[in-house]
């Protein structure tokens, strides 16, 4: 939205103000539509009193919004308050997934009716928590290098990559549990296949043994490590320990 545009919206009473009287300079350009997106974050002023300062024709209680507000473009503060938000529900739902919607909100910093504006309810959130966990379980699968080793070493890699996500598999393994990775795209599990058919390959893993069973025993093997880490019985280190050497013995094929 130009500063012709911006003027057109102006009362006919209030007249023109010419150049050489305005408050900004002449010679002054306007500013891009980014810096008007960033100026509540920088003044703590309401949108449309930044535009104001910049342009006289508009009065304070005008309604004019950049270009990327009249697009949908979130500001840096909406994008931080709502991923603040979804990571509360995590960190609520993997031990409780009765959490209310007011208890994330608590969690988050923000009040509930901050919270109903980025999400319409809990379906929504659980959405977003959900699309959350596939994101980061594909950061996890690709960091343990799938490509490197044998298949059973990539294999093993890829159980300590994803123990390292312990609330997240709280979300899949607690009672209750908000998140079903069975209801993902065949594309969310592609490091793991990647990994199996390696391991045939090469040999190093069992070629009786099915992917299925493999990728159940990847899971159960998980479960497992998760609970023991929740009731506090062994530590990360002894848990990885055990996860590795299961591995091996269970589906490796020496």
């Amino acid at each position: 939205m130009g500063s012709q545009s911006i003027r057109s919206t102006a009362p006919a009473s209030q007249g023109s103000t010419s150049p050489a009287t305005s408050p900004r300079a002449p010679n002054t350009a306007p500013p891009t539509t980014a810096s008007l997106v960033a100026g509540p974050m920088r003044t703590g002023l309401p949108d449309e009193v930044v535009m104001s300062q910049w342009n006289t024709h508009v009065p304070l209680w005008s309604t004019v919004v950049p270009e990327a507000y009249a697009a949908g473009m979130p500001s840096a503060a909406t994008t931080r308050t709502r991923q603040a938000v979804v990571e509360a529900a995590v960190a609520c739902w993997s031990t409780d997934p009765s959490a209310s919607l007011g208890e994330v909100a608590a969690r988050a910093g923000v009040g509930r009716s901050t919270l109903n504006r980025h999400f319409s309810g809990r379906a929504e959130l659980v959405a977003a928590v959900d699309q959350l966990c596939r994101e980061r379980f594909r950061a996890a699968a690709a960091g343990a290098r799938p490509e490197e080793g044998t298949g059973l070493e990539a294999l093993q890699r890829l159980a300590l990559a994803l123990l390292e996500l312990r609330d997240l598999l709280g979300l899949v393994f607690g009672d209750d549990a908000p998140i079903d990775p069975d209801s993902w795209e065949d594309d969310e599990h592609a490091e793991l296949e990647q990994v199996l058919r390696r391991g045939y390959a090469d040999g190093s893993l069992a070629g009786d043994l099915p992917p299925e069973w493999l990728a159940t025993v990847l899971w159960t093997t998980l479960f497992g490590a998760w609970l023991l880490l929740r009731e506090g019985r062994f530590s990360s280190h002894e848990v990885g320990t055990l996860m590795i050497r299961t591995l091996a013995r269970g589906v490796g094929s020496a």
